[in-house]
């Protein structure tokens, strides 16, 4: 047992993640768990597992430990089964460790789209060089309940100044269930894609938030939980009229919206959905457009995360999540049109 001990303690961090993995992935895992443990303790209760997770080390001291099971281990049966363990546990980490090689490879032929690249464009023909329209909204359908938003100055701003609002930054996960009024929704929707110029030809927009080209790519989809004044339910910003279209109240939507994400958001007042439509930045800088489209993300979450300081909420950008999950629940069709940025906001706790 000592040996199997030592072999588990060296392990680096995710292999040892994949062994609880393997000892909690089925039916008979709290057995399992229950066991390993118990085998630990007999041969040395002082260990506790130390070289696990500490939510581990707590399930033994609060429940293992209180039953006095340990006395009664099977360690010869315990040491077959954490061997079994380590071999699966080994064989799964070569695997890991090759498909970490290929993936690192691809990430490197990945930098190009990081790369201005700017002489690759004098031989090519745009489509806003042959004069092809392009649109700076999304359609909506003709019957559709739209919901006027108050003017975005009318809300009361923290007395304070935008050197604080940058040093007290951060992301916050945690909030209170104080709702927003319509007024702070409003000024955050506002800020972070309000529309202060529209061209003449509709081509483009001028915004709160810069953007390569003045392309602003983006549609702004709302998850409303508490706000004041407004159901609950899915809404989509009109950022040229500054007003709220209502899409759905489908009970659903949620525990969807969780799934493909995190499950801490469900306590945020409101959840802000970016979608992307490439075409409105590839009609300008057709292959070039990922890296502006990406740097533009960047923008709407910094001004969202200082809007946020300055009326005393918080957020935390996310940009990891389920893409094909997600997209069905917003019913995009994941090619035009797909998310590629959240931000949960609430109010922040006292």
């Amino acid at each position: 047992m000592k040996k199997i001990i030592a072999d588990i303690t060296k392990l680096q961090k995710f292999e040892k993640q994949l062994l609880l993995k393997e000892l909690t992935g089925n039916p008979d895992a709290e057995n399992r768990l229950r066991r390993y443990y118990m085998s630990l303790a007999e041969n040395d209760r002082t260990l506790l597992a130390d070289h696990l997770l500490d939510r581990h080390k707590a399930y033994f001291v609060e429940h293992l430990a209180k039953s006095g099971e340990w006395q009664n281990v099977n360690i010869a049966e315990a040491e077959h089964f954490l061997m079994e363990s380590l071999k699966k546990v080994q064989q799964r980490s070569e695997e890991m460790q090759k498909s970490s090689e290929n993936i690192m490879y691809r990430a490197k032929e990945r930098r190009a789209l990081l790369k201005a690249n700017y002489a690759d464009w004098y031989d090519l023909i745009s489509d806003q060089m042959r004069g092809q329209p392009v649109k700076v909204q999304k359609d909506y359908p003709e019957y559709s309940t739209f919901i006027q938003l108050p003017d975005p100055k009318s809300v009361n701003l923290c007395n304070d100044s935008i050197m604080n609002f940058m040093l007290n930054r951060k992301s916050v996960r945690k909030y209170s269930q104080e709702p927003l009024t319509l007024n702070e929704l409003s000024y955050l929707l506002w800020c972070t894609q309000g529309v202060r110029e529209i061209s003449s030809n509709r081509e483009y927009t001028l915004r709160t938030v810069p953007s390569s080209g003045a392309r602003h790519p983006f549609e702004t989809y709302l998850f409303i939980k508490n706000v004041n004044g407004l159901k609950k339910g899915i809404y989509r910003f009109m950022a040229l009229e500054h007003q709220l279209l209502f899409l759905s109240d489908d009970d659903s939507f949620e525990c969807k919206l969780l799934s493909a994400t995190e499950n801490w958001l469900k306590n945020a007042a409101v959840i802000f959905m970016w979608s992307v439509i490439p075409y409105r930045s590839e009609w300008r800088y057709m292959d070039k457009a990922a890296k502006s489209i990406l740097l533009d993300a960047g923008h709407v979450g910094q001004n969202l995360y200082l809007a946020c300081e300055s009326i005393n909420c918080g957020t935390s950008t996310i940009a990891g999540y389920f893409q094909d999950q997600i997209d069905e629940a917003l019913q995009l069709d994941g090619e035009e049109e797909f998310v590629i940025y959240l931000a949960p906001v609430g109010k922040k706790t006292k």
